[in-house]
């Protein structure tokens, strides 16, 4: 619990603030399984505040939470011995300045965590995670360049400390993000979460079945979310929940090698879908369906237990980026011919989509998503942004006086204005990619044995 009231003189300057986020990756602005402040200012809920002109404090990182995989990839230097002396120079870097060399500011608008799962939400704070940080560090040394946990820990311990403590502040030690939530007492909060309670591994691992138990504890959880969250938002007076997205809509699942079988279109599913980052795992086009029909169905449960135990349901709106995914999933035909998805990029006229991002000399297709085809690019999140703009209009009668401009998002994502071109992104060093694979899914998949729900 934090150590301060609403009337504190920490918080002059930082009460009321139009909009507040908390959730995970998506809302954090990880591209590429990286995070640092130019990403987190194209974040879904930095660009649904500035299509209003809102003010909106986002996370000044001052360097990369331990890697930036895509200067890792434009310097041609990408090996696990790399990516490990990286990584401890870059938690040296956070340490020597720690805790009150991070930042100046005491409070971010935006708190969404790279890996959070749903209990996180109420159970993360700095007094938990700033500790652990140089005995994580000491782990990493100890494993050396195979040694994926520690790294997965530290990612998060580091990334946590930074969000909900930027400055080290003492009455914020003990802060949770829905105790933050109170504290600043926003108009409105936005909310993305469950994406790490099993979609995100079943989408990177081509896994379903694995973790379709995990994905039926995800209403139970956002009832508990909700619960935690009540006493906190009697001055919210609107919460938006973005539900999550169609499965089959994610870039990393999609057939063997590229149109390998002619579209099944909107309706259809491909014979097969694998995960396309290294190649993993198998599931048919039946298991697919039965994988989107299963979100679509946790979707509407978990929203119902949410609102349910809020003090005032009326107050709290669906956001529904299932559906938002399926408009615009070019994998399956079903997006408009002519649609915002047309951008300029180096000088040619290309179509961004959900496609696995793929150059090979340049801009090949893809473009939502970054080179973990799992985490949005600026673009992708502009999709998002976008449609939480417009529920917010339409409930609250607002016109939206800057609209996103797909162009504008595009010029400013750089991962798009300078792919990679050492080789085609679909074929990582397997080597380089189980590295990967393991700090994702251990950050993201593997956080309820710190979450005490």
């Amino acid at each position: 619990m934090a150590d301060i009231s609403f009337d504190h003189p920490l918080l002059d300057g930082y009460r009321r603030p139009e909009l507040m986020a908390i959730g995970d990756s998506l809302f954090n602005g990880v591209r590429s399984l990286s995070i640092f402040a130019p990403l987190a200012e194209l974040s879904p809920p930095a660009q649904v505040a500035d299509a209003f002109n809102w003010p909106l404090i986002t996370p000044d990182y001052p360097r990369p939470v331990l890697f930036d995989i895509e200067a890792m990839f434009r310097s041609g230097v990408i090996d696990l011995k790399d990516l490990h002396t990286k990584i401890l120079t870059n938690a040296g870097q956070w340490m020597s300045a720690a805790p009150h060399g991070w930042s100046k500011r005491p409070f971010f608008d935006n708190v969404s965590n790279a890996g959070a799962t749903i209990g996180g939400l109420f159970t993360d704070t700095y007094a938990k995670h700033f500790p652990t940080i140089d005995p994580l560090v000491n782990e990493v040394v100890r494993t050396g360049p195979l040694g994926i946990q520690a790294k997965g820990d530290l990612y998060y311990a580091l990334n946590t400390a930074f969000l909900l403590n930027p400055a080290g502040i003492d009455e914020l030690a003990y802060v949770t993000p829905v105790e933050l939530v109170g504290l600043r007492r926003p108009k409105r909060l936005l909310i993305n979460i469950g994406s790490n309670e099993g979609l995100f591994r079943a989408c990177l691992t081509a896994k379903y079945s694995d973790f379709a138990e995990s994905i039926d504890r995800i209403p139970g959880l956002m009832q508990k979310l909700g619960e935690a969250l009540a006493p906190h938002v009697p001055h919210v007076e609107r919460i938006y929940v973005n539900s999550l997205v169609r499965p089959r809509c994610v870039g990393n699942l999609w057939t063997r090698a590229d149109y390998s079988e002619p579209s099944p279109g909107c309706s259809g599913y491909f014979s097969n879908y694998v995960g396309r980052l290294g190649f993993l795992g198998g599931m048919s086009g039946a298991e697919m369906r039965v994988f989107d029909e299963h979100i679509k169905d946790i979707n509407q449960r978990a929203f119902a237990a949410f609102r349910a135990a809020m003090p005032e349901p009326s107050r709290v709106h669906a956001v529904d980026c299932y559906a938002l995914s399926s408009r615009h999933d070019r994998k399956h035909d079903c997006e408009a011919e002519v649609d915002e998805t047309w951008v300029k990029l180096r000088k040619a006229k290309v179509r961004l989509s959900n496609l696995p991002l793929g150059a090979l000399g340049g801009f090949k297709h893809g473009g939502f998503f970054g080179l973990d085809n799992l985490h949005l690019t600026g673009p992708g999140s502009a999709l998002m942004a976008g449609e939480i703009a417009d529920v917010i209009s339409a409930t609250e009668g607002l016109p939206i006086p800057d609209p996103i401009d797909m162009q504008r998002v595009t010029d400013r994502d750089t991962l798009l204005q300078d792919i990679p071109k050492m080789l085609d992104l679909q074929f990582f060093m397997v080597g380089f990619v189980a590295a990967m694979l393991g700090i994702f899914s251990l950050v993201g998949g593997n956080l309820s044995a710190r979450t005490d729900v």
